[in-house]
């Protein structure tokens, strides 16, 4: 969700939804997940955390060392069990709707190592 950048610059955050076998080989099912610079690079994110389609770049972020890292876990998304899911997304947007939504206190949000294979 993109909104008109707040007095520091942020402009919002974007997450991924990947339908996947991210957890176990051959087990396809929707992910919720999204990305951030490594604190190493020296970038001014004004959307963070964001979205990446599944291809190359976000291949070597779930990958150590490289310029992007996950920063939300892969989550299951599980039909019928989505309020946590909704919920979020409705504060989320409620904040941005009325100029609160502000960058998360730190990155990545939640510890997304061990949500997802190798």
């Amino acid at each position: 969700m993109k909104v008109p950048a707040n007095y520091h610059g942020y402009e919002g955050r974007s997450h991924s939804l990947w339908y996947a076998d991210a957890q176990t080989k051959n087990q396809y099912q929707w992910f919720e997940t999204a990305f951030m610079d490594t604190p190493l690079r020296a970038t001014t994110g004004t959307m963070e955390p964001f979205a990446f389609d599944p291809h190359h770049e976000s291949r070597a972020a779930v990958n150590p060392g490289m310029m992007h890292q996950v920063a939300w876990p892969f989550t299951p998304l599980v039909i019928g069990d989505l309020d946590e899911f909704i919920s979020r997304w409705a504060d989320w947007l409620a904040q941005a709707a009325t100029g609160r939504l502000v960058h998360p206190s730190r990155m990545p949000e939640r510890d997304p190592h061990g949500s997802w294979r190798r």
